[in-house]
This record gives structure tokens, sequence and C-alpha cells, in this order.
């Protein structure tokens, strides 16, 4: 489970870091396609960041941006597993 993770982490960065492919879904939030099967919705926006959420598995993600410097991560409680988004 921990390589899986890796390997989507790594895989995620540099995909965000080369392509800046983005579009919106039905509710209007901002919808990043990584792969053809794995999809990212922003929930959150800041100035610096963005809270995003994989579509079927509710899995948060934080992504860091300031000019040309980016990054993701996956959020992590407590225990280091990840965050679960919630729908209020």
């Amino acid at each position: 489970m921990k390589k899986f993770l890796m390997v989507l982490i790594f895989s995620l960065i540099s995909v965000f870091s080369l392509v800046g492919c983005a579009e919106k879904n039905e509710k209007g939030q901002r919808v990043y396609r990584v792969y053809d099967d794995v999809t990212l919705v922003r929930v959150t926006q800041s100035d610096y960041y963005d809270i995003l959420v994989h579509e079927e598995t509710k899995v948060m993600y934080i992504r860091y941006h300031n000019g040309h410097q980016a990054g993701i991560s996956v959020m992590i409680d407590e225990d280091g597993k990840p965050l679960l988004y919630k729908n209020n």
C-alpha cells in the first residue's frame, strides 16, 4: 500500500508539474484529470494552496502553488492514514 501511495504521489507531482489540464464539473468545481480513471476535484482554494479530493476514494491532497513553484502531497491524520473527505 505504501509503495502504491508513493508511486501515485510521484505520478501526480509529475503530471501537475508538466501539464495544466483542468476543467469544471457540473457543480462548477475545478476538476483535474490525472489519468483516464483518476480524477481530482478542487474543494478548497486559496492564494497559495488548493485542497483536492480523489472522486472515488475521497482521499484528500494538498496542492501548493506560488509562482513557478508547485507541489502536491497526500493529507494524513495523526496516525499517518490518509484523510478522507466528508461532504457536509
